[in-house]
């Protein structure tokens, strides 16, 4: 039985599972009743399913928490929407005033074209006036001093 013994320490130094970490074996003596090796199976594959199972349950324990977050996430994208659009009609709202100061501008424009050339035809009507006004002061000051001239020579002052 020795050499069965010792086959099976080299078996476990020489195999084991992936991704475990085996410390130490450490080979004692043993003094109780040893069960059949069938019995030793089933009670490590029920070890094991335990393990699973806890390992399981906190899957499921961190999938309630990541479901959880999903759900924080998708009231904030929510959130995130509901400013958007609010950003939006903002935007539409300043674009509509734009529109309204912009129609307004082409009214002035054309108000202010309209000013222009009545500005125009008043600075024409100026100049005609003035010109019109110097002719005719000319005129009075040429008549006046011909009136001048012949009481000058009349009164025999020249």
């Amino acid at each position: 039985m020795g050499g069965q013994i010792e086959k099976f320490l080299a078996i476990l130094r020489s195999k084991k599972p992936p991704l475990c970490e085996v410390e130490s074996i450490e080979v004692r003596g043993f003094e109780e009743e040893i069960q059949d090796r069938q019995t030793y199976l089933q009670n490590l594959q029920l070890e094991q399913l335990v393990k699973i199972v806890q390992v399981g349950l906190q899957l499921v324990k961190g999938q309630r928490g990541l479901r959880q977050g999903q759900r924080t996430l998708i009231e904030g994208q929510r959130s995130l929407l509901e400013g958007q659009q609010k950003l939006i009609e903002g935007q539409q709202k300043l674009i509509e005033g734009q529109r309204e100061i912009r129609e307004e501008l082409r009214g002035m424009r054309s108000e202010l074209r309209q000013a222009l050339n009545s500005i125009r035809q008043i600075l024409v009507e100026i100049r005609e006036l003035r010109k019109d006004f110097r002719q005719m002061v000319e005129e009075r000051f040429r008549r006046l001093e011909e009136d001048i001239a012949r009481i000058k020579t009349h009164l025999g002052i020249a």
